[in-house]
């Protein structure tokens, strides 16, 4: 890179710039570093969180501005980073390069009390919360256009319509209390409110296998309440706050990215790892449909961990079974992974989620020698998977090697596509891959590799390809956004946690997922039970938003 397009430098400490806005040069929110640009051939060369009391820069960098301005960022573990940070005296931060060209705005004081009144002016609104009125209408916002895709409605009118349908009908939990928590019968998404079924005897209580969500029903079905009284007054008080919102057209699209190194040097000790696994989870895990076939029920029963470890490093299939602690039996590697989870977004349960969502069940671990791994599936929400290498025993002349004890440089491939070319994908499997079913459960060989990255860059989207194919390390982070359909295959023997979130505030996200990807293209035996719960934590999330608007 030329000096001319080293002209500025803009520290990222913590990250601060994924939540700032760069076009329209403002705050959007607090940012402990106050996140400056710096001039690389200026006077100006400070430690990072200590930024020019003189001539600095206001403008701020978003992700978004990457591409479409040139501005490229470096990771604070590269051989540039470095090299970059001991010249400049910086310590923890990653970096962007802002190219010569860009204009930026310089803010200076006209004097140190007008300085520090600006200043202080500056901490006093930045670190204010946002003003209740305007978090509340956003909020709902948001889920109002998530009810209306529940709704199947086009907009706030037609779900007003919907909900006071479902009024003169009977509630079906009242005689059947199984359908408090239930599925889609053909994409398995949870549902709550409404669902539809085929037109039953009305002496007959409805079953949880007869119902279908509003994206997977038919002109024929008629629709179940699934609701009390009290709970479609509140959609319909928040509804009336929102009368003009309407159906997302397309989903909010966040791209793939990954957080590399973290905690690389963890070798997992498989035995000490399945020992503080409970035996529940172990024993749910044998029930796998490629499983099962290799396990014996008394000796599943009897010793649990013995089975496990034989199925994975004898016998080489892929395990995966819930993250649940034997707190009976403590583990090490158990802890240290619990310990890289607790620092992770999304640890917490969403206050809307309380009694709807097993915090067990969001965790899931996954073991696996090379060539091993899962066909494309996706996640109605966020998940986080991060990989580690397992420690195993050298054999002969390798005892005394070391190289037996280097860690592999990659553990895993993944393959992302696009949400919005998840049809086109599909059609590309079926017709040129030759695989009649699709998409779904396809897993990607080395004969598949390059006509999958040149659909990729034939089908671009915002000046990327479509198809994606991101290395995962020892300790890297691979952080999978809702909708984007993927694939994993293991390149050496390792272990992964994996682990989804939600968030209320991508309510309508989920539910355009479900709407857009779920229910078209991962339906029967290629769907997995929505276990996050997202339709009932969205009726929880209306009612307390009522709550708020009352």
């Amino acid at each position: 890179m030329s000096s001319d397009d080293r002209r500025f430098l803009f520290c990222t400490y913590e990250h601060c710039h994924d939540g700032l806005d760069f076009k329209s040069g403002c705050w959007r929110k607090w940012c402990r570093s106050r996140a400056k640009f710096y001039s690389l051939h200026g006077s100006h060369r400070h430690k990072c969180g200590a930024p020019s009391r003189g001539s600095t820069y206001s403008y701020i960098l978003s992700r978004d501005a990457e591409a479409e301005g040139g501005f490229r960022f470096v990771s604070k573990s590269t051989a540039e980073g470095i090299a970059v940070r001991q010249e400049l005296g910086w310590g923890r931060t990653d970096l962007v390069w802002v190219p010569a060209g860009t204009q930026l705005v310089p803010s200076v004081p006209a004097s140190k009390a007008a300085g520090k009144r600006q200043r202080e002016a500056e901490e006093e609104q930045y670190s204010q919360p946002p003003l209740k009125k305007q978090a509340v209408d956003a909020a709902i916002d948001n889920l109002c256009s998530a009810g209306c895709v529940l709704l199947n409605a086009v907009d706030g009118a037609a779900a007003i319509q919907t909900l006071e349908q479902l009024q003169g009908m009977q509630n079906a939990v009242l005689r059947n209390t199984e359908l408090s928590i239930c599925y889609c019968s053909r994409c398995r998404a949870s549902l709550a409110v409404v669902a539809f079924q085929e037109l039953p005897d009305s002496d007959v209580p409805v079953q949880p296998e007869e119902l279908f969500c509003s994206q997977c029903c038919n002109d024929s079905m008629t629709m179940v309440r699934l609701a009390t009284t009290e709970q479609l007054q509140d959609w319909l008080t928040v509804l009336h706050s929102k009368p003009s919102c309407k159906q997302p057209r397309v989903m909010q699209v966040i791209w793939p990215t990954v957080i590399h190194s973290v905690k690389p040097s963890l070798q997992v000790d498989l035995q000490d790892l399945l020992r503080g696994i409970s035996h529940a989870s172990l024993q749910a895990g044998f029930g796998e449909s490629d499983i099962r076939d290799h396990v014996h029920d008394d000796q599943a029963h009897s010793k649990p961990v013995a089975t496990a470890l034989e199925l994975v490093q004898k016998r080489g299939l892929y395990f995966r079974c819930n993250f649940q602690i034997n707190p009976s039996s403590p583990s090490h590697t158990c802890a240290a992974l619990l310990q890289v989870k607790g620092l992770r977004p999304g640890n917490e349960v969403c206050e809307e989620a309380h009694n709807l969502l097993d915090p067990m069940r969001t965790s899931l671990l996954l073991l696996g020698k090379a060539k091993l791994g899962t066909g494309f599936h996706v996640d109605r929400t966020q998940a986080e998977n991060i990989a580690f290498s397992v420690a195993t025993k050298p054999q002969g002349k390798a005892k005394t090697s070391k190289a037996s004890s280097q860690q592999p440089s990659m553990l895993a491939r993944w393959w992302f596509v696009h949400p919005y070319m998840t049809a086109l994908f599909d059609q590309f499997v079926t017709n040129d891959l030759g695989r009649p079913e699709g998409i779904a459960g396809f897993k990607p060989n080395v004969e598949h590799f390059d006509a999958m990255h040149a659909f990729g860059d034939r089908h671009m989207v915002d000046g990327r390809s479509s198809v994606l194919a991101i290395l995962q390390g020892p300790g890297d982070i691979v952080q999978v956004p809702p909708g984007w359909p993927h694939a994993v295959t293991n390149l050496e023997f390792c272990c992964k946690l994996a682990w989804d979130y939600i968030n209320t505030s991508h309510l309508s996200t989920y539910m355009v997922v479900r709407r857009d990807v779920a229910s078209k293209f991962f339906v029967g035996e290629n769907a997995a039970d929505d276990y996050m719960a997202v339709a009932p934590i969205l009726n929880a999330a209306i009612i307390r938003a009522c709550r708020q608007l009352q």
